[in-house]
Order: structure tokens, then C-alpha cells, then sequence
């Protein structure tokens, strides 16, 4: 970075990788707990069985790419999903990583057993289906959305496989996700990215933010899923909101990295599922 302090860190990763939280944490004992990173988790349209990375002319799998910004950078970010809480909250009692063996001390599967009346062979034959609609929340104090993680796999056993670590102890809770509230949730998401952006460039002079001149986006392949052949009002909805004139792109994930609380500070980075988060950037 030279003599320019850095500002934010960019990454992009294999989606396949079954713990892309740690990933994370390895970036965050060199960079600070507090250091803000957005990325995105590469998709292959739900095939799960190949992703791709693009280095100048080089194409790999499982592996990263990061790119460290600073100087004048002017950016916000925002981050929203959409689902809202299903039930009481239960304790996560075992658990392995990205594997969940035990909710209040039974097996975890019994809870998607009890909401939906079915035995473990029937949820692994809907459990795409019902992992987008009804994931697991992860409920944090203090922040404002739930930390969602997608069920990839049942064990033998009933654990619940995720695509990203649970720590055991945490308090979880069953969500919902509907078509308006997923729109609703990307509106959010570009509206208090832009207002941040905006916010950082005002000085005492000035009446007028400058012109933002990018935004990406990173939206989860989920929310494609969910929305199907609406899924471009989740697109018309951020462009509206971050500015007509504001060029975007952006990439449907396996899973997203960004500060799960983007209102007056970045908090700390967190890897999500099924969430749509917004940079935007003058600078």
C-alpha cells in the first residue's frame, strides 16, 4: 500500500470451500478484527460441483484473490437479507465447525423435523428448497439482522451441515423468507450504502455529495433461487436506489463477506448466507 493507509479489502473465493468462515479469520488476525472486507464466495448455479477464480490470465479453483484499497477512498456498504425469525430461540449444544450435531441436546435435524412433520430421508430430498426459504439464524447481540447460514447436507447422524461456521453455544432460531421481504431487503441494503457514501463526502461548504461512481454487488445465488423470474426487481430496486446514473456490477454467490452492521461504523466482517450487500464507491 505504500505510504497510502489502507482503507477496505476486496475477496473473492472458491464457493465450494466448506468453511468459508475460515478464510475469513485467517485475514483477520493480519488485517483486524475491526477491518472492513467485502467479497463474495464464486456459485456455480447451485451444481456444487466447481468453481472458478480469475487472476489476470490465470483460471483456478479452490484457492482466493484479494486486493487491498486506500488513498482517498470514499465508499459505503450495506448489507441486508431479508428473512425474519421463526419460533423461539434454541442453543446450539454440539457443534463442529460448520457442522451443527446437536440443538438442546438433540440431534440437530429434529428441528427442521418438527416444523415440517417429516422424517430426515424426505428433508434431504427438498432440503434445497427448503435451506433457502427456511434457513438457520445465528442470533448476535447488538446487531440489527441475523447471521444466516444455508443447511447444505443432513448427516447419517442428523447433523446439520452448513455453508459456514456455527459456534457452539449460539443461540438460533429458524427463518422465513417471502419474495417482498427478499426486495424490500435489497432496496435497504442500496439505500444505506449510498447514504454512507454520500454521508463521508459532505463538507462544511458543500450543500451536495459528490456523484458516486460505482456500486458492486454480491447477492446470493439463494435469493435468485426465491425470486426466480423476479429476480430482476432485485436488480431495477438497487439500481433505483443507488442512483439511475450509477453503473453497477456484481455476481450471484456462495456465500458473501461483509460487516454484518453498516450503520455510523463498520463492524466486524462476517461470512453470510442468503444476504445482497452493496459497495458503493467515490474516491
Amino acid at each position: 500500500m505504500g505510504r497510502h493507509h489502507r482503507e477496505l479489502g476486496l475477496l473473492f473465493s472458491d464457493g465450494l470451500n466448506e468453511n468459508g468462515s475460515l478464510l475469513l479469520k485467517g485475514l483477520q488476525q493480519k488485517l483486524g478484527l475491526s477491518f472492513p472486507i467485502f467479497g463474495a464466495a464464486a456459485s456455480d448455479n447451485f451444481n456444487f460441483l466447481k468453481t472458478y477464480l480469475y487472476y489476470n490470465e490465470d483460471i483456478f479453483s479452490d484457492g482466493a484473490i484479494g486486493v487491498l484499497l486506500g488513498g482517498k477512498l470514499k465508499f459505503g456498504l450495506g448489507v441486508r437479507h431479508g428473512w425474519r425469525p421463526l419460533g423461539k430461540l434454541r442453543r446450539v449444544t454440539k457443534c463442529s465447525g460448520n457442522t451443527i450435531k446437536e440443538i438442546e441436546n438433540k440431534p440437530a435435524v429434529e428441528l427442521y423435523k418438527e416444523y415440517f412433520a417429516k422424517e430426515a430421508a424426505e428433508l434431504k430430498k427438498d432440503l434445497k428448497i427448503i435451506s433457502v426459504f427456511y434457513p438457520i439464524g445465528i442470533y448476535l447481540s447488538g446487531e440489527k439482522e441475523y447471521l444466516l447460514r444455508n443447511v447444505r447436507a443432513i448427516k447419517e447422524d442428523g447433523s446439520l451441515v452448513c455453508q459456514g461456521d456455527i459456534p457452539e453455544g449460539s443461540e438460533i432460531r429458524l427463518m422465513i423468507g417471502t419474495k417482498e421481504s427478499c426486495l424490500a431487503a435489497a432496496k435497504e441494503a442500496a439505500e444505506e450504502a449510498k447514504k454512507i457514501t454520500l454521508k463521508s463526502m459532505f463538507s462544511p461548504s458543500s450543500k451536495e455529495g459528490l456523484p458516486i461512481k460505482l456500486a458492486l454487488v454480491f447477492d446470493s445465488i439463494s435469493r435468485y433461487m426465491l425470486l426466480g423470474k423476479d429476480a430482476q426487481l432485485e436488480l431495477e430496486a438497487i439500481q433505483e436506489a443507488i442512483g439511475p446514473d450509477v453503473p453497477i456490477a456484481g455476481l450471484y454467490t456462495f456465500g458473501e463477506q461483509a460487516p454484518l452492521k453498516s450503520v455510523n461504523y463498520f463492524g466486524r466482517t462476517h461470512f453470510h448466507n442468503q444476504t445482497i450487500s452493496v459497495l458503493s464507491i467515490k474516491g
